[in-house]
């Protein structure tokens, strides 16, 4: 083809060619090169004709006549079995599985190999171990759930990627020491310690302007129904009860008209105002026909629970005027809301739906800005513990929930979530219930602690279990053996135990080795060390 070519043009081609890889050989170099290479094979062909393709067969043998090459390579048979079932007829071609070595290291199995086991959802995601990055966490209370989410939490961060805790609520012993030993910080809410605003948009408000339009409405939407929706339920936690429907387009048509008219970030006592004062907009949708008794019949409901809401409700100034806080997402947050009481189930309840509610959409927010690249992109851990008390709270937090999760992967997140068993999410509508359990069925990825027997006939209505894995989770739930010479009961056998799940595959038993930052905030009993070294110091005075 080339011989064709005018003069000119052939030079082109090598200015060309020269220009890609260097000067190379001429023409005539590289056709006295072939008629040499080509005698070599034809001598080679004649003195062994075995050999004419090289001075090795290759895996199908000899080329040219009489080589004996094949067409067909039959592949070795392989088995894969346990060592009682393959025991040693295969020897020595026999080896183990093993397990991805991929993700935060977080303890070794149960087996007598006693393999390493890594794991985080994040980096199985990325390893397309998982479908989505999402982690869900059971088992029983004092078996170390919170010491194995923290040895992920502690390590993370040296890849890139900022945990978040979307609720603390004993930030002294959970995560509270940890965040701060990565570089995090603490972010009091409740009363007396912090006041979180359910109408704050958060703190990308302030970049989104630099969004192209089409982002921009999406980004304003977004952060439009997270406000109504966090208001809406607060309110309904508060009452006891759902909002009327001509409520909902109130509270819902009260912060449009905040958001155009008002100055500056608007609190609920503003909203309050501008329900009270029959602003047009709001007789529009609540269809009042004009007469001010058949709007003030209609608000009255709203204003009430908005009141209740307020600094002279039950929830005090928790959500009470502006946020007394500026969220930073460049760095780890622990929500701390250990200033409310234990027993205030509904308080604590809200304060997690406002704090999940700001930190979700806040995220959300954080990815618009940075895929149109306003701000750095971050990938995000997002960590809900005590998954149960805002679902008991206010039931219908399921459906919020549901929609997060969808979410988190498109979003660039991680999730982790932990509860104590599948029963704390068993609500009373029987719809939100199986909505709850969604939750489970949804992950990936499962981590179970010591359950319960009758624990057993929840889970495996949710994904497969055998009844070996069953009956293992459940001896991890027996007492201790009680020392004769101490009187004191030894280590749980189930404590730092754990079975790993991923889908219809066989679970990983394995035992959690926790990092030297985690071993130092670990013991969530450190509360009764004095109380029970001075019975012990009793006990020994006795005798």
């Amino acid at each position: 083809m080339t011989d064709l070519l005018e003069p000119d043009q052939h030079e082109a081609a090598r200015v060309t060619v020269g220009r890609w890889a260097g000067v190379g050989p001429t023409r005539q170099e590289l056709d006295k090169r072939e008629r040499a290479q080509r005698r070599k094979q034809q001598t080679k062909m004649l003195l062994n004709p075995w050999d004419a393709a090289g001075s090795e067969p290759g895996e199908r043998g000899w080329t040219g006549p009489g080589g004996g090459r094949t067409f067909w390579r039959e592949p070795p048979p392989e088995i894969r079995g346990t060592s009682v079932q393959v025991n040693g007829a295969f020897y020595p071609f026999g080896i183990s599985g093993g397990l991805p070595s991929v993700g935060v290291p977080i303890g070794r199995t149960l087996t007598l190999a006693a393999e390493r086991v890594s794991c985080d959802p994040i980096s199985w995601f990325l390893a397309n171990r998982l479908l989505s990055p999402i982690m869900f966490v059971l088992g029983l209370p004092a078996l170390g759930k919170t010491s194995l989410i923290r040895q992920m939490v502690s390590i993370m961060p040296n890849w890139g990627i900022t945990p978040i805790i979307m609720s603390d609520i004993r930030p002294g012993t959970d995560f509270g020491p940890v965040i701060d030993s990565i570089g995090g910080y603490r972010i009091e809410v409740g009363p007396g310690a912090g006041t979180i605003n359910p109408l704050d948009p958060g703190p990308m408000a302030r970049y989104i302007g630099n969004l192209p339009d089409k982002e921009l409405l999406e980004c304003l939407a977004m952060i439009r129904n997270s406000r109504i929706n966090l208001t809406q339920g607060l309110l309904e936690i508060v009452r006891g009860k759902p909002l009327a429907d001509t409520e909902k387009t109130l509270l819902a048509a009260g912060i449009d008209v905040l958001d155009q008219e008002h100055d500056g970030i608007p609190v609920l006592e503003d909203l309050v105002a501008v329900v009270a004062a029959r602003h047009p907009r709001l007789r529009q949708v609540a269809y009042d026909r004009g007469d001010d008794n058949r709007y003030d019949d209609l608000s009255e409901g709203l204003l009430r629970s908005l009141a209740a809401l307020g600094g002279d409700g039950p929830f005090g100034s928790t959500f009470a005027g502006q946020s007394s806080f500026d969220l930073d997402l460049t760095r780890p947050v622990d929500m701390d809301l250990s200033s409310i009481p234990q027993g205030a189930d509904e308080l604590m309840g809200a304060a997690q739906l406002a704090t999940w509610s700001l930190l979700s959409s806040t995220v959300a927010a954080a990815k618009y800005l940075a895929e149109a690249g306003v701000i750095e992109d971050r990938t995000y851990l997002l960590v809900g513990d005590e998954l149960h008390r805002p679902l008991k709270a206010l039931p219908v937090i399921a459906k919020y929930l549901d929609v997060m999760i969808r979410l988190i992967r498109t979003l660039k997140l991680g999730a982790i979530f932990c509860t104590h068993t599948m029963e704390d999410l068993r609500l009373p509508d029987p719809q939100l219930t199986t909505l709850a359990w969604g939750f489970v069925e949804k992950s990936p990825l499962v981590v179970m602690g010591g359950l319960s027997r009758k624990e057993m006939g929840n889970l495996v209505t949710v994904f497969d279990m055998s009844k070996t894995e069953q009956d293992q989770l459940v001896g991890w739930t027996d007492q201790p053996a009680v020392d004769p010479d101490t009187s004191q009961e030894g280590e749980p056998p189930g404590r730092g135990k754990f079975l790993l799940k991923v889908g219809r595959s066989p679970g990983v038993a394995f035992r959690a080795n926790l990092s030297p930052v985690v071993k130092e905030v670990n013991d969530t009993n450190s509360s009764w060390d004095e109380l029970r070294a001075a019975r012990m110091y009793d006990e020994r005075s006795l005798r």
